[in-house]
C-alpha cells in the first residue's frame, strides 16, 4: 500500500474511487483550480469567502471547500501531510480561465479559476457577495507568453521538490487531454468546439512537454490513444469524464509505480490502446448506420462499363495483312482502345499495335481518367486499376512514374453543405503487396474540389492482407470556406517496389463521430 496526495482534476482521483477494490489510501486532493492561482495571480481576496457565500449554491461540500480553497489562495497551504508521491495533471491549467472581480486600478480586485463549478456557484447567490465589475483572462491566450508558462512551471517544480521536499521519483504526472468524442449506446457521438478543444489541447502539450523538461525523473503516465468519453459517466458527459478501460488502465498504472514496476507502463499503454481504438472501429460503424444511410460515393465496380487494359509484360503484335506477329512485351500498362473478340488495339507513341483479347483486363489506367460513370478518376500517370468481381485493384502501371497509385472523386464542389459537419468514409480493403517500405494502403480527405487544390487533411494508413474496414473521419470546420471536398483511394509507391491494394463498398455518410 502507497499513499498519493492528488491535486488535478477528477481524473486521477476516480482512477482509484472507481475501482472495487483499492489498496493505496488518498491523503488530500483537491481540484477545480488553476496553477495560475497559485503563482500568478496569487493576491490574497480583500473580503476572504465563507461557507455561508456558499449556501444557495446547489453544490456538494466538496465542491465548496474547491472552491474556498481556490478563492482564497489556500490550495498549496492544504497539502501539509507528506505521502509517498504527488499525483498531477494540469489540465485546468489550460482550461480554466481566471477570473477578476473588482477595480484593478484602486488595488481592490480578486482573483479565482474560473470553472463551472464557480460559475453555477456565480449563478445560485455568490454574485451577491462579489463586486460586479468582472474582468476574464483567457488562460490558453494568457500561456502564449512563453515565459510565463516557464515561470509557472517553475514555480510548481521548487515548491514540490524544495518547498514540500518530493523527489522526482515520487512525482507522478498524467498527462491527461480533452477527447473529441462519447459514446452513447455504443454510438460514437462527437463532441461540439472543436476548434477551442485544440487549442486547449496544444497548449496542455507544451505544458506537459515544459513539465518533463524540468522535472526529468518523475513518472509520466500518457493516455491511451483513442481514449473516449461516456455518456453514462458517473459525474455526467464532459470530454473530461472518460470510459471505464481509461480508469482501469490509470490505477493500473499507479500500481505499477508504487510496486516498482514502472518499466511495465508502457506494455499497458500498448494494450489499452488497443482496445480503445478495437471499440471506436465498433462504434464508429454502429454510427454511420444509427446516422445518415445515404451513401455520398459511388460503389458500383462491378456494373460500370469498363474499359480494358494490358499490363506490363503482356505480349503484343503487329499486323501484316491479316497476319498478327509477335513484336515483344509491353514495358508498362496500356489502355486497350478498341477491345475485339480475337486482338485488341492500343497505341503506343502513335504506332497501333494489338494484344489477344484474352489477356486484356477489365481496368483503366492513365492520368485523369474516369472510372465509367461513377464519378472515380485515375489520379497520376502511374495509376492502374483492374475491375475484379465488385472489386477495384490499384498497382502501379510499370512506368517510370514514381507518383502515388490512386483514385479520387469529388464529394462536394464547395464545403458550405457539409460545414460543421463530421464526413466519414469507410471502405473494405487488404494489401496484396505491400511497398518495398512495408506499407500498402492509404485513404483520405482532401479539402478542395480537386486533388491539387488542397491539402490531405485526414488519412488511414492500413497493411492488413486480409479484409478489414477501413475507415477516417473528418470534421469539416465551421465558417472556413474552402472550394469542396475530395476522397482519395490509394496504393502507396515505394523506391523500387510498390504496394497492391484492393478496395470494395466505399461508403461516405455524413456522421456524428470523428477520430
Amino acid at each position: 500500500m502507497a499513499t498519493f496526495n492528488i491535486l488535478s482534476s477528477c481524473i486521477c482521483r476516480d482512477a482509484f474511487g472507481f475501482q472495487q477494490e483499492c489498496k493505496h489510501d488518498i491523503i488530500t486532493f483537491l481540484q477545480a483550480t488553476s496553477a495560475l492561482t497559485w503563482f500568478r495571480f496569487n493576491k490574497k481576496p480583500l473580503n476572504p469567502m465563507t461557507l455561508n457565500m456558499l449556501e444557495e449554491s446547489g453544490l456538494s461540500n466538496f465542491q465548496k471547500k474547491c472552491i474556498i480553497k481556490d478563492y482564497n489562495k489556500e490550495v498549496l497551504a492544504s497539502y501539509d501531510k507528506e505521502t509517498d508521491y504527488f499525483v498531477m495533471d494540469l489540465t485546468e491549467l489550460a482550461s480554466a480561465n481566471i477570473a477578476e472581480y473588482g477595480d484593478a486600478k484602486k488595488g481592490e480586485n480578486d482573483f479565482c479559476s474560473y470553472t463551472k463549478w464557480f460559475n453555477t456557484a456565480y449563478n445560485n447567490g455568490l454574485k451577491k457577495y462579489l463586486p460586479s465589475q468582472v474582468v476574464i483572462h483567457n488562460s490558453v491566450e494568457l500561456l502564449k507568453d512563453e515565459s510565463l508558462l516557464q515561470q509557472t512551471i517553475d514555480n510548481i517544480r521548487n515548491w514540490l521538490l524544495n518547498v514540500k521536499g518530493y523527489k522526482e521519483k515520487q512525482i507522478i504526472l498524467v498527462r491527461n487531454k480533452k477527447v473529441n468524442a462519447y459514446t452513447d449506446n455504443k454510438v460514437l457521438v462527437y463532441f461540439d468546439n472543436q476548434s477551442k478543444r485544440n487549442s486547449i489541447n496544444d497548449t496542455l502539450d507544451r505544458i506537459y512537454d515544459c513539465f518533463c523538461e524540468k522535472i526529468p525523473g518523475c513518472h509520466v503516465i500518457n493516455m491511451p490513444l483513442g481514449t473516449y468519453s461516456d455518456k453514462f459517466h458517473k459525474w455526467g458527459v464532459t470530454d473530461l469524464h472518460f470510459c471505464t478501460e481509461f480508469y482501469d488502465y490509470l490505477y493500473k498504472c499507479f500500481d505499477l509505480i508504487a510496486s516498482g514496476k514502472e518499466n511495465e507502463i508502457q506494455q499497458e499503454f500498448y494494450h489499452y490502446s488497443k482496445i480503445m481504438m478495437e471499440n471506436r472501429e465498433k462504434f464508429i460503424l454502429n454510427s454511420i448506420y444509427a446516422n445518415h444511410k445515404e451513401n455520398l460515393v459511388s460503389n458500383d465496380f462491378d456494373n460500370i462499363a469498363s474499359g480494358y487494359i494490358i499490363k506490363k509484360g503482356t505480349i503484343f503484335y503487329k499486323k501484316n495483312i491479316d497476319l498478327y506477329i509477335v513484336a515483344g512485351r509491353t514495358n508498362k500498362a496500356f489502355s486497350i482502345t478498341e477491345y475485339r473478340n480475337d486482338y485488341s488495339k492500343f497505341q503506343s507513341n502513335d504506332r497501333v499495335l494489338f494484344a489477344a483479347s484474352n489477356d486484356c483486363k477489365k481496368g483503366f489506367t492513365g492520368h485523369g481518367i474516369e472510372i465509367g460513370d461513377t464519378n472515380w478518376k485515375l489520379q497520376n500517370q502511374s495509376t492502374m486499376v483492374e475491375i475484379d468481381n465488385q472489386s477495384i485493384i490499384i498497382s502501379h502501371n510499370g512506368s517510370n512514374s514514381k507518383a502515388q497509385m490512386q483514385i479520387i472523386s469529388t464529394l462536394k464542389d464547395d464545403n458550405r453543405e457539409l460545414s460543421g459537419e463530421v464526413v466519414t468514409l469507410s471502405v473494405w480493403a487488404r494489401v496484396l503487396e505491400k511497398n518495398d517500405a512495408g506499407k500498402g494502403g492509404c485513404i483520405s480527405f482532401i479539402n478542395a474540389n480537386d486533388y491539387n487544390g488542397g491539402k490531405f487533411c485526414a488519412k488511414e494508413e492500413f497493411v492488413n492482407t486480409e479484409w478489414k474496414r477501413i475507415s477516417v473521419s473528418y470534421w469539416v470546420p465551421e465558417g472556413k470556406e474552402y472550394k469542396g471536398l475530395t476522397i482519395c483511394l490509394r496504393a502507396l509507391a515505394g523506391e523500387e517496389e510498390n504496394a497492391k491494394v484492393e478496395f470494395r463498398n466505399p461508403i461516405v455518410q455524413i456522421g456524428s463521430f470523428a477520430f
